[in-house]
């Protein structure tokens, strides 16, 4: 096994705080490197107050009024899904549209990607996010395996595969009711790309895995978070954004290949 480096730099910024009736202040930043990709992201632990200094709390009213807003005209709610999203041709799709569960995939009507399916995970229009039960992130990413299966046997050329979602507006979702998106293409998108690129030159270097000697590295640290099933749960050393975890399989290389355990365990990590 490599011995992954996890390279760091401290820094202080010392300024008159306006917060602190301008009282003189120390800001003890930390400058990491990711291990694989070498990308810099900055560690200031008083950032997490930012968001409450300038938004204060969340503003339940708010969220209140922009659900009864959004749900008088949902594609995906009542038989707005039968109704108001695509079929696939009968040919690829049998029936026009997956469905396990609660759970639709059914083509993009903006799709970027000759296979970029949207799943509508469920019948309700909002969710808190501590109503995202396993159960229903377990169908829809069953929806989009099964749909990558179908994928597999009709066109060779696609190899690349990812299952996103964006819930509510900061977050860039363009439907406030919960969905999942799927890209399946013949070339890896950017940052998928460059996992590939580095992971393999990893290997040629090393001859291992990066992601087992990461788990093997991490897995009795600070930022090794939880183990389910097959699927090793961490912080990464240097996120590209806030509240960032990753989950790690222990072996499968493909969404594909992943057993009904697997996925039912990955939903219940999420």
């Amino acid at each position: 096994m490599a011995r992954i480096v996890f390279e760091r730099i401290q820094s202080g910024v010392r300024f008159h705080n306006p917060l602190r009736d301008f009282a003189e202040d120390l800001h003890l930043l930390e400058i990491r490197k990711d291990p694989l990709l070498g990308d810099i992201s900055i560690h200031n632990p008083y950032l997490k107050d930012k968001a409450k200094a300038f938004f204060s709390e969340c503003d339940q009213d708010l969220i209140r009024r922009l659900v009864e807003d959004s749900g008088k005209n949902c594609f995906f709610c009542g038989d707005g899904v039968e109704k108001g999203t695509p079929r696939f041709t009968s040919d690829f799709v049998t029936e026009g549209r997956l469905r396990v569960g609660e759970a639709v995939l059914f083509p993009n009507l903006f799709s970027l990607g000759t296979h970029h399916p949207v799943v509508c995970l469920c019948k309700a229009h909002f969710l808190k996010l501590s109503e995202f039960h396993p159960d229903l992130l377990a169908d829809g990413l069953t929806a989009a395996q099964e749909f990558l299966k179908i994928v597999y046997q009709r066109d060779p050329s696609a190899s690349f595969t990812a299952v996103t979602a964006n819930y509510l507006f900061p977050a860039g979702a363009s439907l406030v009711h919960p969905h999942l998106q799927m890209l399946v293409t013949p070339v890896p998108y950017s940052y998928h790309g460059r996992l590939i690129e580095a992971g393999n030159s990893y290997f040629r270097e090393h001859g291992s895995s990066y992601f087992a000697d990461l788990i093997n590295e991490e897995r009795e640290g600070p930022r090794y978070v939880a183990r389910q099933g097959r699927w090793n749960w961490l912080m990464p050393f240097s996120p590209m954004g806030n509240n960032e975890v990753m989950a790690v399989h222990d072996s499968v290389p493909d969404y594909g290949l992943l057993s009904e355990a697997d996925v039912t365990d990955l939903a219940r990590g999420i």
